[in-house]
């Protein structure tokens, strides 16, 4: 993994801007056709702009920020810190987690503290049909078919993605200070006994993701006789798009790992 990520920061670090071609010089204008050229130009983006401020949309623009800075051509990448908690109590440690994705391959490599140093516990990949799994505990790699998307109470790929989904279907709802509100699909909560909620707090000024919280809690039934509460908070250490180059593209392969 070293070499993919250091030979992606030397791509990115050898690009250079290349240098202006010379033009010839083009004949001016008289100086007040240039002055009405440029006064009606001033008065178009003036107009441009109290059109844009007038709305009073700040929701809209903020999501608009978040939709660009996460979308494109490219291999999304993350960084994050997971702490889940059940009925109030807080689990130990958080889970550490990098990802990569791309189209519907998706590579995520998960660590656990151990004696204050990381190590992988788990390294999954998924084409959208298989996962490939490698774990810690078992020593070994295991395949298995693909959950849909509303089979996962957690996500296990791009945490970003379900943002992205509901802004395209219509299901934000805005909670202001920058936290918004993903309504479940046919805007019910509930599956069966359970019911999720999940909120994004974005960054104000660039839109990139900085928290997202999933609530999830379950009705007492006849195998589970209690209610339980369960919130799983995600913390963004890094959320990027990295360019569509060789190097991104190898980061969406496994790690290797020894056969146990």
């Amino acid at each position: 993994m070293p070499d993919f990520l250091d030979a992606l920061e030397d791509e990115l670090r050898g690009r250079a801007s290349a240098p202006a071609t010379p033009s010839r010089r083009r004949r001016q204008a008289p100086r007040h056709r240039r002055l009405v050229v440029m006064g009606a130009a001033v008065v178009a983006v003036a107009v441009g702009v109290a059109g844009v401020v007038g709305t009073g949309d700040d929701r809209l623009s903020l999501v608009d920020r978040a939709i660009a800075a996460t979308s494109g051509t490219g291999v999304v990448h993350w960084v994050t810190v997971t702490t889940d908690s059940l009925d109030g109590e807080t689990g130990p440690t958080g889970r550490r987690t990098e990802g990569w994705a791309r189209g519907s391959v998706q590579h995520v490599v998960s660590w656990v503290s151990v004696h204050g140093r990381l190590r992988v516990d788990l390294d999954r990949r998924s084409d959208g049909r298989r996962v490939r799994v490698w774990s810690h505990g078992s020593g070994g790699y295991a395949t298995e078919v693909a959950p849909r998307p509303d089979e996962e109470d957690v996500p296990t790929g791009d945490p970003f993605a379900a943002f992205r989904d509901a802004h395209v279907s219509g299901r934000l709802v805005e909670l202001g200070g920058g936290r918004f509100r993903v309504e479940p699909v046919g805007g019910r909560g509930a599956r069966g006994t359970t019911t999720q909620t999940i909120t994004y707090e974005l960054d104000r000024t660039t839109g990139l993701p900085r928290r997202q919280i999933i609530d999830l809690r379950t009705s007492p039934s006849r195998t589970v006789p209690r209610a339980h509460h369960f919130v799983t908070t995600i913390r963004y250490i890094r959320y990027e798009l990295l360019p569509d180059s060789p190097a991104s593209r190898r980061l969406l392969d496994l790690l290797p790992h020894p056969r146990g």
